[in-house]
């Protein structure tokens, strides 16, 4: 399992940084528009179809036929892919929190909005 995770990672490590940083600036971007909360749901959200490529990675380079002839299960496989999906999620709105955080605090501001934003961030991730 832990090395079906690193294969994910490895395959998304190319792409995370530049994806995360372009999520950074256009929410902060954005939060000075709309509101800092929106932080949370730029950054949560892309983060979270990271997966998304790793499974188009999987289909373009067979990995499916390959991994069948590994002593692992396609339990464990799927099992990775979910495991990797939430781990992404969490991160997700972990950063966006603490840049909405930083932004509020600079700003010298409160959002009430902060608690729904959250939340919409999880459901629209899922």
């Amino acid at each position: 399992m832990k090395g079906l995770l690193l294969k994910d990672f490895y395959t998304t490590k190319a792409n995370i940084l530049a994806a995360f940083l372009s999520c950074i600036v256009m929410a902060i971007g954005l939060s000075i528009v709309i509101s800092p909360s929106v932080v949370i749901i730029l950054v949560a959200i892309p983060l979270s179809m990271i997966v998304s490529s790793t499974i188009i990675s999987d289909k373009k380079n067979k990995w499916t036929q390959f991994a069948i002839t590994l002593p692992v299960t396609k339990k464990q496989i799927i099992s990775s892919k979910y495991i990797a999906y939430l781990f992404w999620i969490v991160l997700g709105i972990l950063v966006g929190s603490f840049v909405c955080y930083i932004i509020l605090k600079v700003t010298n501001s409160t959002d009430e909005y902060i608690n729904i934003f959250m939340v919409f961030s999880i459901i629209i991730s899922l």
